[in-house]
């Protein structure tokens, strides 16, 4: 549900059913006889190092003679945030569990780097930012909006539904929910949601939006235990066949006429054209009907002569 915990040193001590929950099952003690270099792990744990300092070719010291607990095995789930330069072992390692975050560190010598140099104190600096921005950054979020980042068309209907968390990170069916929706011109809209039977957390509310632009929702929710305010955004814009481009766009056509091997015409030299030109390679079948070879066509014609003979005959008409 939330919630950082990093842990150090020997874990025999520790009982089985927390051993479990840490992102190593067991280490192997090792004091090192020479100058050990860590390299931190740039895509995880520590992508926060705006100085570089981590990733400097000296990489993080330790100490000959002060102990190390290396992860002799490691979970599936767990990933390496520093290893040993140039050598398989692990010195840190981490793991998420859904909101929450655990770190096994294998030293605890790095109040040596604080000591050394003002290189050092920054690398130690650097180094601790890190890993505990990485296991504080553990909050989960109590309010998810369905219409966050979504886009919209003008009259359509948004809906404003959201899912509530109490203290506990548990679905709160007794929270009160309000939102107001500034519209792009700053005009302000206070919403009402209410329960929803589907499930227990949830509360619903619609909005049909008449302005083109961003629009912002600031949730204000009431629990039994505590208030909090969530924010969320959506886009309303002008929707159908209206709204699409329409643009002449001959770079794309050119491009379109090259890819399938044809030849691009502009709108200006169509009008020299006596008949569409078709490709070689496009299969063409033409087919001529001639009427006089139709013995149907030619009876009916001789009907229709021969019955308007027959009818000026009769009147007399040559």
């Amino acid at each position: 549900r939330g919630g950082g915990l990093l842990c150090t040193g020997p874990l025999t001590d520790l009982p089985e059913s927390f051993v479990q929950a840490l992102p190593v099952r067991q280490t192997e003690v090792s004091t090192p006889v020479r100058l050990l270099r860590l390299d931190a792990n740039s895509e995880f744990v520590f992508h926060r190092d705006p100085t570089g300092i981590l990733s400097a070719p000296q990489g993080l010291p330790v100490a000959p003679g002060d102990p190390v607990w290396f992860p002799a095995q490691i979970k599936k789930g767990a990933r390496a945030a520093a290893s040993v330069r140039h050598e398989a072992r692990i010195a840190l390692a981490a793991q998420r569990y859904g909101s929450g975050r655990i770190a096994y560190c294998g030293f605890d010598s790095t109040w040596r780097w604080r000591l050394e140099s003002l290189e050092g104190e920054q690398r130690h600096q650097a180094f601790w930012n890190a890993l505990l921005v990485w296991l504080g950054s553990t909050r989960k979020a109590r309010l998810q909006a369905e219409c966050n980042g979504g886009k919209f068309g003008l009259g359509d209907e948004v809906p404003l539904d959201v899912s509530v968390l109490g203290t506990d990170f548990r679905p709160a069916p007794d929270a009160t929910v309000k939102a107001v929706v500034t519209t792009p011109t700053g005009a302000r809209r206070e919403v009402d949601l209410q329960p929803s039977a589907e499930a227990a957390g949830r509360y619903t509310a619609i909005f049909f939006p008449d302005e083109s632009g961003e629009h912002t929702i600031r949730y204000s929710v009431r629990t039994p235990n505590d208030d909090f305010e969530e924010s969320a955004h959506f886009v309303a814009r002008q929707l159908g066949v209206e709204a699409e481009a329409t643009t002449y766009r001959e770079d794309v056509l050119r491009d379109l006429a090259r890819v399938t091997r044809g030849r691009f015409l502009s709108f200006g030299e169509i009008d020299g054209l006596e008949e569409v030109p078709l490709s070689e390679r496009v299969p063409v079948k033409v087919t001529r009907w001639r009427w006089t070879e139709s013995w149907v066509l030619l009876a009916l014609l001789a009907l229709v002569f021969g019955a308007d003979w027959l009818f000026r005959r009769r009147l007399g008409l040559k």
